[in-house]
């Protein structure tokens, strides 16, 4: 990762050179939303690719307000309910108890674009090193003497520098939130940097290309609909071996559907033969597809953090 000075030393102006870095928030765009565009309330789960979201009675929803002349599409709109919200990525380490570029004592910049519908709105950013994205056990807080920002109805660029704590054995994952959001509220380009900046120094927000995007975000949720198909012949049906598009991170929790396009029954239940980080087949397990009728399998398989 290269530094490039901006105007002269006096200015103490420093961008970010990074056209080949990969960033550390995978789909900071909200680009990818693999599970559907609009999600309620469900705590702790994710909705836009990567970001989990929680709060009472809220939704998590694709929209198209964005800032002007920046190059997003989307944002990720959380509609309010009936208590604080909350949104956030766990960053995964390249190991448990493993820091990786994220060195002890040095330090980290977040930036991000944010808005509310109406009025103002005080919220809070934190990082914690931990074992689970809601774990407190063996947490290392990254620190930070100011961690609010206020939203306004106007899209506004945000930047916060937290210094980066020594990892525990146990931790997996740096968690970073955005919490304290008490009205509907619109998030888009979140990034986080190496490195001390300001809105004036901090580089632009870096696009991924989306094939590359998603790509990363298949390495912790995948789907395929009308996955293959077979003409069944007696009331079992098996799946051959189906290859995830992405290396998962671990092997995932798999969840299969079977449903006939030319009428045939639901074909009951279906389950996993096998499964890895690459894959899994699996088969009918109840025993009354219809037969000769065809079928279509989709699946979902889960390894987040």
């Amino acid at each position: 990762m290269a530094l490039t000075l901006h105007g002269t030393v006096s200015d103490n102006t420093v961008a970010l050179d990074r056209k080949t870095a990969t960033p550390l928030i995978i789909n900071g765009d909200m680009a990818i939303w693999q599970r559907g565009t609009a999600l309620a309330h469900s705590n702790g789960t994710y909705a836009c690719d990567r970001f989990w979201y929680a709060g009472s009675g809220m939704t998590s929803q694709r929209s198209t307000d964005v800032p002007s002349g920046k190059g997003f599409i989307y944002s990720n709109k959380l509609t309010y309910g009936s208590a604080d919200m909350a949104i956030g990525q766990p960053i995964e380490l390249p190991a448990t108890g493993i820091q990786g570029n994220l060195i002890s004592g040095q330090t980290l910049t977040v930036a991000f674009y944010g808005k509310v519908d109406s009025g103002t709105e005080a919220i809070a950013l934190a990082i914690n090193f931990r074992n689970g994205k809601f774990d407190g056990t063996d947490q290392q807080a990254f620190t930070i003497s100011d961690n609010a920002v206020t939203l306004t109805t106007s899209w506004q660029r945000f930047t916060k520098t937290f210094t980066i704590p020594t990892v525990h054995a146990n931790n997996i994952m740096a968690a970073f939130e955005i919490n304290a959001i008490s009205k509907t509220a619109y998030f888009t380009g979140i990034q986080c940097e190496l490195g001390t900046y300001d809105t004036n120094s901090i580089a632009d927000f870096q696009f991924e290309d989306a094939g590359t995007s998603l790509a990363r975000c298949q390495r912790y949720y995948g789907q395929a609909t009308n996955l293959g198909a077979f003409l069944a012949s007696r009331g079992y049906g098996d799946i051959g071996t189906v290859n995830f598009h992405s290396q998962m991170r671990a092997t995932p929790t798999i969840t299969l559907a079977l449903s006939s396009p030319n009428g045939g029954t639901s074909g009951g239940s279906m389950s996993v033969i096998s499964a890895n980080v690459s894959g899994f087949s699996g088969y009918n397990a109840s025993n009354n597809a219809s037969i000769n009728y065809q079928y279509q399998i989709t699946y979902t398989a889960d390894s987040e953090l």
